[in-house]
């Protein structure tokens, strides 16, 4: 039996949903139409940036998957749902480092001139390689988690 590397991918969380998310209460679960979200298997990273109210691009979380299930037909913010393990984190993005420069330094293409265009249609969720994987979780390492997660 094929054992497939671990796929771990990055994901743009749009401000508005960050915000709607953050209001209700946030859980660990993300929601995206790209199929490359389908794919993240179980213990696979699924990390997630949004834009602040400073508008600096910041990291959001970090979801370790639990599973991954279609929401078809009746979507909430997109077809696909990872649900993450309760190792997972979400970063307080009010007081986070710009992690811009270091988004754009990692192997995917990220070089429209607003970084979260990059992000959009297919290139939503984007697969990272193992070297950009270690590079986040040490740019993460000291980050401070945001309280009021729902698991």
């Amino acid at each position: 039996m094929y054992n497939a590397p671990p796929m771990h991918l990055l994901y743009y969380w749009k401000p508005t949903n960050y915000v709607v998310d953050r209001r209700a209460g946030f859980a660990f679960a993300l929601w995206q139409n790209s199929r490359t979200m389908a794919q993240i298997r179980p213990g696979e990273t699924l990390w997630a940036f949004t834009r602040n109210a400073d508008g600096r691009y910041v990291l959001a979380a970090k979801v370790i998957a639990q599973d991954v299930t279609d929401q078809n037909p009746d979507p909430r913010y997109g077809r696909y749902r990872v649900r993450g393990l309760p190792t997972s984190r979400l970063f307080d993005v009010d007081d986070a480092p710009d992690a811009e420069p270091l988004i754009r330094s990692l192997s995917i293409r990220a070089d429209a001139p607003a970084l979260g265009q990059s992000f959009q249609g297919a290139s939503a969720v984007r697969p990272l390689t193992d070297d950009d994987h270690a590079r986040l979780s040490e740019f993460a390492r000291s980050m401070a988690d945001v309280v009021g997660i729902k698991s």
